[in-house]
């Protein structure tokens, strides 16, 4: 759907399907030019605000996503999940931001465009959190299930690492344990051949 954005911004004057609107009014009989568009850097400021407030959150999702693929103990298919799941994740909303001021650059006339322009954007990606809405209305136990599963799977990924704590532990007390003997063994062998008192 973002493509669609970027396709209408696109500067190309035989192209029919561009939405591009030129700002400047070239009169025949004068040199100069003039420059028609209402466009502020307060108009901007908003745009730049609305992005943020809206996208900045999946950003952050996204990259910790990938962050988390990093974890030692977690499976291998799981870290292909969790680093596919972020990668998508930042990708589309990078994708969003461009699509948004590159179609905004394109298009807009003046500061309520912007914002008409940003908010429809906005409410294009929010499209798959509806379609969410609904399924959980059809198939509340599918999607219980799937978090669910989820959450098995992240308990299982604590066990294990706690188990695998335990285990070095375990090593670590075994092998003081061996060289706390060593260290008596020496000890005696020291006194039997009279170097320590």
């Amino acid at each position: 759907m973002l493509r669609e954005f970027v396709k209408g911004a696109d500067v190309d004057i035989s192209d029919n399907e561009s939405d591009l609107v030129y700002t400047w009014k070239c009169a025949r009989d004068r040199v100069d030019c003039e420059f028609t568009g209402d466009v502020t850097p307060q108009g901007w400021a908003v745009f730049i605000t609305l992005m943020v407030a809206h996208l900045l959150k999946d950003i952050v999702n996204g990259f910790k996503l990938i962050g988390l693929c990093t974890q030692e103990g977690t499976k291998w298919h799981i870290r292909f999940k969790l680093f596919l799941s972020g990668a998508l994740l930042s990708a589309v909303t990078l994708y969003t931001l461009y699509a948004s001021t590159v179609y905004n650059y394109a298009i807009a006339t003046s500061n309520a465009e912007i914002i008409m322009n940003s908010v429809a954007i906005i409410f294009i990606t929010e499209v798959d959190e509806l379609f969410y809405d609904i399924l959980l209305l059809f198939i509340p136990h599918g999607v219980d299930h799937m978090k669910h599963e989820l959450a098995r799977s992240k308990k299982s990924n604590v066990e294990d690492q706690n188990a695998n704590t335990n285990i070095r532990d375990e090593d670590l007390k075994d092998e003081m344990q061996r060289l706390c003997e060593r260290f008596t063994l020496l000890q005696q062998q020291a006194k039997i051949a009279g170097l320590v008192t």
